[in-house]
């Protein structure tokens, strides 16, 4: 196992424990809204919450992307050019946060889902102007001070629920609680990533000017992705109950928690990427292994959800949203594809082909529309559930496309189809045996998953002593036993 493996391995593995621990504290605190609050109070804590995810995606405008890529080459000003990417960065968020409340009038919410919506542009900024410096901690592979960050949070936001519900007070001052979550988050990265790039508010207009004709294309593409993933949500506030809503938010809330994984990993895979465009056999290879260890850890969580949704639903919201633990189950399709996508999706944004994701995006984003106006108005939270999940198929399929058309690579498929067998045979297990506590199945499930990963040799037990361990390796093992 290679130096940067390990270094991968490593960040990844402090921030998945710190993923973890940020989302026990976030399940609970959900929980805890979702009872109070109820099915109809949660689907309107969910429209404004989707509300201010969707401008605050936005504002991404590309310029993560773009500068995460800048920022790991070795010719590059990191200072000058990081500063000006901010100060862009600050200004677009500014702009959304603003459209956002005035979009939101013709809809026909009510007086405190609007209000909800404009005082949830303060996290919209905050969550925005954080996201940005993520690519800062990427590049120095110091992950984990973003699971400090997001832990704080966490905190912070759950602290203020359980003094909230003790007060019986109403939705609204769950949303501030929300924005000072948020700006928590933000204080911590924000002073943290200064230690390692000293960044500035700064106007440069030539790398301004790079800036937008770089991430124009990513721009659009994130605005497409944003129609794929919030316009169901949207949808079904306008011709569906906020109970219904609430009914489909919940699942929707594990679903984003989940998209948190791919996020960390993909990330920190960029500078490696970035640094191997020219080397076609490295980049292919770190491409292909990036792949694997993704469906590596998909796979098993889809199958294993479709034995714990009933559970997942009723510790996330309670009895009061028995209706989700289909729309859960459902979800899980879009969940593996999706999840797995941002891979290519990145890829392309490395190898500057931008242009190419972006059509991807425009095709999944009509597809998306017509079955929404479709299936959501008959079916409800189902079927914006089937909506997400077509979504996610085409979206892959296209994705992984673009990146063999433009580099001619692609995936090795072995570690995915033992990964397919040995979470297949562990679902098979679950539904013979079916334990009726919840630690006795996910317990069974682990074990008989990872007995079948090492008699399939899907991962190698070398390669988990050098993560554990921190020892190098002397020995290679061929890919196709090993992520």
């Amino acid at each position: 196992m290679g130096e940067l493996t390990r270094k991968v391995a490593h960040n990844t593995f402090y921030q998945v424990i710190g993923k973890i621990a940020s989302v026990g504290l976030g399940v609970f605190a959900f929980g805890l809204l979702a009872r109070h609050l109820g099915a109809d109070g949660f689907g309107e804590y969910t429209t404004i919450t989707t509300f201010a995810l969707f401008f605050s995606t936005l504002a991404d405008m590309g310029f993560y992307l773009v500068g995460a890529r800048e920022i790991a080459k070795p010719d590059v000003d990191e200072k000058k050019f990081f500063s000006n990417a901010f100060t862009l960065r600050l200004i677009f968020t500014l702009f959304f946060v603003l459209v956002a409340p005035v979009v939101a009038l013709p809809f026909g919410y009510s007086h405190q889902v609007w209000i909800g919506i404009l005082i949830a542009g303060a996290s919209t900024f905050f969550v925005s102007a954080a996201q940005i410096l993520v690519a800062v901690f990427q590049k120095y592979l110091r992950t984990d001070l973003i699971a400090i960050a997001e832990i704080l949070g966490r905190i912070v936001f759950l602290v203020g629920c359980i003094v909230l519900i003790r007060l019986n007070l109403p939705l609204m001052y769950f949303i501030i609680a929300l924005c000072f979550s948020s700006a928590t988050i933000f204080a911590v990265q924000f002073f943290a990533a200064r230690h390692f790039i000293k960044f500035t508010l700064r106007i440069d207009r030539e790398i301004w000017i790079y800036l937008l004709k770089e991430s124009w294309p990513i721009a659009l593409s994130i605005a497409f992705n944003v129609v794929y993933l919030r316009f169901g949500t949207i949808l079904l506030s306008v011709v569906r109950s906020p109970e219904e809503v609430g009914i489909f938010g919940v699942p929707y809330k594990v679903m984003e928690i989940l998209f948190a994984f791919p996020a960390i990993f993909v990330g920190l895979m960029i500078p490696a990427l970035s640094r191997n465009v020219a080397d076609k056999k490295k980049f292919a290879d770190i491409y292909a292994r990036s792949f694997d260890a993704l469906m590596f850890v998909i796979i098993p969580i889809v199958v294993g959800m479709q034995f714990t949704a009933d559970w997942i639903v009723r510790v996330v919201g309670g009895e009061e949203f028995n209706g989700s633990i289909l729309v859960l189950r459902v979800m899980c399709i879009a969940l593996l594809f999706l999840f797995v996508d941002s891979l290519p999706t990145v890829t392309l944004t490395v190898l500057q082909r931008q242009k190419i994701a972006l059509w991807n995006t425009v095709a999944v984003a009509v597809i998306t529309v017509i079955a929404a106006l479709i299936l959501i108005p008959s079916r409800g939270a189902l079927g914006a559930a089937l909506v997400l999940s077509i979504a996610g198929v085409v979206m892959i399929a296209t994705d992984l496309g673009a990146v063999y058309f433009v580099r001619k690579i692609r995936p090795q498929l072995t570690v995915t189809l033992k990964t397919i067998v040995a979470s297949l045979v562990m679902g098979a297990v679950l539904w013979f045996v079916n334990p009726v506590n919840i630690l006795a199945k996910t317990g069974l499930g682990i074990a008989v998953f990872v007995i079948m990963t090492l008699i399939l040799r899907t991962i190698h037990t070398r390669d988990l002593r050098d993560i554990l361990r921190f020892r190098k390796e002397s020995k290679e093992v061929p890919h196709e036993d090993r992520i």
